[in-house]
């Protein structure tokens, strides 16, 4: 079954995270998004906010197109 936006959102997150040496709370303080709510994008669950998907764009220095077109081309 072919992931979706979710799924390949959350993994380009932890990537981007992880090539950073951040943990979760790194990102939080980064972006001030909650760690609820950064567990649950990682995760492929809930559904990120355009304010949510600008404040971890803005965190790791990309705009949301920027974000969600890397996500799109993780294999």
């Amino acid at each position: 079954m072919a992931r979706g936006l979710k799924e390949r959102l959350g993994e380009e997150v932890v990537a981007r995270r992880d090539a950073r040496d951040w943990t979760r709370e790194n990102l939080v303080e980064h972006s001030g998004v909650s760690v609820n709510t950064i567990g649950n994008i990682e995760r492929g669950q809930g559904n990120p906010g355009l304010d949510t998907l600008e404040r971890l764009a803005r965190a790791f220095r990309l705009s949301v197109g920027e974000l969600l077109t890397a996500s799109e081309r993780r294999p």
